[in-house]
């Protein structure tokens, strides 16, 4: 086993850690993703549920984090003494773009690039405790374009496109927080800029050929902070002269040149601790690793991975060796954080939810500007909650170039091949790499999945059954979500029967869990709503109660956590969700699923029966679904969404907050997309309801003792129960077979004497 991790590339405490958690083999995607995310380039994975996508990035990029924080290169610390002068002022030969050129002087700049700026500063910047006023000057020696000023150490190498950095172009524009505006004159080709700051005013001012140009900015003390403020050129396909020292246009009123700054006048962005990629000089807010994830549960569930994965780390190691640390940011007190692992030293690798990590980066909890490894995982729930946007503004935080090597973006998710999944790749992902070890929309081969059809016949007569054996009125029909009022489910109109099956689902599921005698049972629906009503009617029943959790964005965090403990410990035994729970949530074993209604989306169809037959254990889904269509309550931008607020029941259409949902409309949409191979059993209601022993339901699936359990284990279990039929055709392949292999060695012996022959 330690040989098959081994070649991947893993290190031998990350394969010590995986050796106790029991892992044989590394999976199909850990075994592309792994060593393809260890070379450094970007990469987006297709897999299914249950694939072991979690350890495919988490391994690899544990890993590089821990390399990077506990690996010094000797070339960059000869680099750092090996200047005959190093309070000599220069451009940085190593904050700045590729593609920017110094000459040996680090004076003269130069970038070839026809369609790309390339940025640069200069090796010292000049602090604000000084309260100086200094000054240098650019001297244009290219044709093409020019952008001149200041910017902090940590800011974007792209002058004037972030809230650290002022910038002044050669085409008379300013530019601060990526906003342009007219400024001064145009200059060009052997024109010399003065570029000017103020600390005693809070003033950034240029100047043109000796002739001030007025002031262009006020520095935002708020925003900067202490931070220092560095002499920074950008250019595209040009070619400057910085003067640091013996400028031709020194202005008076106490301006010196930057040359002539003293020790305690100016800085490094070594001393200043400047966020840089190696972990040195970072600051204890800024980690190298960002993991987003769509919901608290996932993320808290790969943040567990991650200290179950270190745990080995430097464990014999000596104190001065830095250890990895890890930090989830999800909704709730900063507490919660503290008692899951959070240090108060430093944070390397961060795992949070989108709402969330905007807030941490609000609140300066979260510096991102040196991230290097982006992880979006299961990103295409990501961009159905809408986060395409907040994705695009964190990219835009992060630099991407100067002292940090480029970013690595990883995308993974069950739904890769989504084309919004695609867009977003193109656009942000550099020559990924496309991982797809499942192909198109497939169902993985451990799930059993059925569809049972309930039409209002049968419907109406669950319903009068239910009436008819209730103990008691408290314990009579199941509550519904109120779309319907005033509607008897015994007359035949649409409403009617909308009704009828609104009362009738809830009594199935009931008699479902009877008939598969199910000990461990996850149940969707659709709404917050439903979840609760739905609770409440299986809670009447004597043999449930107690037995059931709710988990919806409903619950507060602390709720949820422990809803969702209790049932992966088997203190519940049925947790009744909405698809908050569908994407990532791992849960061992769990045997059975059954969704109250079809989603609407094919994706989420995937998501919810992954949560079955996971890590090659069998598991059974059954989905409920109505011949007739169902109104249903659809607050797409209703302000009173919130439970039991709104009473619009007019359709959307009209302007209210319903809708018909048709199931069957669904179920072709699905079969359109999965194809017939991939399509669930589709069963009549009858067909289960009338089967008393559930033995008699092994014609539809294979057996009820075999979910939950390892195909291997059920293979051993049964293997002397060999289907006749099956029996017969492997014995005819093995026939094939060796008839097949006398022929070709026929054919070998022949062509052989030929060619003997010929000689």
């Amino acid at each position: 086993m330690a040989a098959a991790f081994a070649e991947l590339g893993l290190m031998p405490e990350l394969i010590q850690a995986i050796d106790d958690m029991g892992w044989v083999f590394p999976t199909p995607v850990q075994s592309e993703a792994i060593p393809l995310i260890l070379g450094g380039g970007d990469v987006c994975v297709a897999a299914p549920t249950g694939s072991g996508k979690t350890g495919a990035f988490c391994l690899p990029t544990l890993q590089i984090v821990h390399e990077t924080l506990n690996y010094t290169s000797a070339a960059d610390q000869s680099r750092s003494g090996a200047s005959s002068n190093p309070d000599r002022w220069k451009m940085s030969a190593l904050d700045r773009a590729p593609h920017l050129i110094l000459d040996a002087s680090g004076l003269l700049c130069a970038s070839t690039e026809l369609h790309q700026w390339s940025g640069g500063r200069a090796a010292f910047g000049m602090l604000p405790s000084a309260r100086g006023k200094w000054y240098y000057e650019v001297q244009v020696l290219g044709d093409g374009l020019c952008r001149v000023g200041w910017s902090a150490a940590c800011s974007t190498l792209a002058l004037g496109e972030d809230d650290l950095s002022y910038g002044f172009g050669g085409t008379a524009k300013k530019s601060h927080c990526g906003k342009f505006e007219s400024y001064g004159g145009a200059f060009g080709k052997n024109d010399v800029v003065g570029v000017a700051l103020d600390w005693e005013n809070g003033e950034i001012w240029f100047s043109k050929n000796g002739e001030p140009l007025g002031r262009a900015f006020s520095i935002n003390r708020k925003t900067l902070g202490d931070r220092a403020l560095y002499p920074h050129v950008y250019l595209k396909n040009s070619q400057v002269r910085v003067i640091f020292s013996d400028t031709s246009y020194l202005p008076g009123a106490g301006f010196r040149e930057v040359g002539s700054a003293g020790p305690q006048e100016r800085t490094t962005p070594e001393r200043e601790g400047a966020v840089d990629l190696q972990g040195t000089h970072r600051p204890s807010n800024a980690p190298l690793m960002l993991i987003l994830e769509p919901t608290r549960e996932l993320a808290l569930q790969v943040h567990q991975e991650l200290h179950r994965f270190s745990r080995f780390l430097d464990e014999d190691q000596t104190s001065s060796s830095e250890k990895v640390q890890c930090v989830l940011f999800t909704g709730g007190s900063a507490s919660q954080n503290e008692a899951l692992g959070a240090p108060q030293s430093r944070i390397d690798i961060a795992t949070c939810t989108p709402g969330r990590l905007f807030d941490a980066i609000r609140t300066k909890q979260l510096d991102v500007r040196a991230v290097r490894f982006l992880a979006l995982d299961e990103v295409d729930g990501l961009l159905t909650m809408g986060c395409g946007s907040q994705i695009m503004q964190l990219l835009g935080m992060i630099p991407r170039q100067g002292r940090r090597h480029r970013l690595q973006i990883i995308m993974f998710s069950a739904t890769v091949n989504a084309p919004r999944v695609r867009q977003l790749s193109d656009r942000i992902q550099e020559h990924a790499t496309w991982v797809d070890v499942r192909g198109p929309e497939t169902v993985p081969s451990t799930v059993d999945h059925l569809v049972v059809r309930i039409d209002p016949g049968t419907a109406l007569q669950l319903v009068q059954e239910e009436e008819g054996i209730a103990p008691a009125p408290a314990a009579s029909l199941p509550a519904t979500d109120a779309v319907h009022v005033g509607v008897d489910y015994r007359d035949a109109e649409t409403a009617s029967l909308s009704q009828r099956i609104k009362l009738a689902k809830p009594i199935l599921c009931l008699r479902l869990l009877e008939v598969f005698q199910m000990d461990q049972v996850m149940i969707f629906c659709r709404t917050q709503l439903d979840c609760d009503l739905l609770q409440q009617f299986l809670e009447q029943h004597a043999a449930i109660r107690g037995a059931t959790a709710t988990l919806h964005a409903g619950l507060a965090d602390q709720q949820r956590r422990q809803h969702f403990t209790a049932f992966k410990e088997g203190q519940v035994r049925i947790l009744i969700c909405t698809d908050v729970a569908a994407r990532g949530i791992d849960i061992s074993g769990l045997p059975f699923l059954i969704s109250m209604t079809l989603p609407d989306e094919v994706e989420n169809y995937l998501h919810r029966i992954g949560r079955v037959g996971r890590a090659d254990r069998l598991g059974l889904a059954i989905s409920l679904v109505s011949t007739v269509p169902e109104r249903v309550w659809f607050h797409s931008s209703c302000r009173k969404r919130a439970k039991g607020k709104c009473q619009n029941r007019a359709l959307t259409t009209e302007g209210g907050c319903t809708i018909w949902y048709d199931e069957s409309e669904i179920l072709r949409r699905l079969e359109a997309q999965l194809g017939e191979a991939n399509m669930p059993e589709i069963l009549d209601v009858n067909q289960v309801l009338q089967a008393k022993d559930p033995a008699a339901l092994q014609a539809y699936v294979r057996g009820l003792a075999q979910y939950g359990r390892k195909r291997g284990e059920i293979g051993a279990a049964c293997v002397n129960a060999v289907d006749p039929e099956l029996e017969q055709r492997l014995h005819h392949t093995q026939q094939v077979a060796r008839r097949v292999q006398e022929l070709e060695k026929n054919v070998q012996w022949r062509f052989l004497r030929r060619l003997q022959n010929a000689r």
